[in-house]
């Protein structure tokens, strides 16, 4: 049930984030909501792989973050585009 409502949460707000329908405040606003979702996921991996001494979930967190940053830029740049 969790996973659904994350996985409902994180594509409207993307798809809201990248649509020319939705107002500017509220796709900053909901941009910044994936930003510190997606930071949250990260950071939660980066601190259990820190604490369990699991440098699988460190590289995994690592990955997520740049995965988002390019998956971000593309976006940025198709709209800009």
């Amino acid at each position: 049930m969790f996973t659904f409502i994350l996985e409902i949460i994180f594509e409207g707000a993307s798809e809201a984030v990248s649509s020319k329908k939705v107002s500017m405040p509220v796709r900053i606003i909901l941009a910044a909501v994936l930003l510190v979702l997606w930071l949250g996921i990260c950071g939660l991996l980066l601190a259990v792989g820190i604490k369990q001494g699991k440098t699988g979930l460190i590289i995994l967190s690592a990955l997520i973050f740049i995965a988002y940053i390019i998956i971000t830029a593309g976006k940025i740049k198709e709209l800009k585009g």
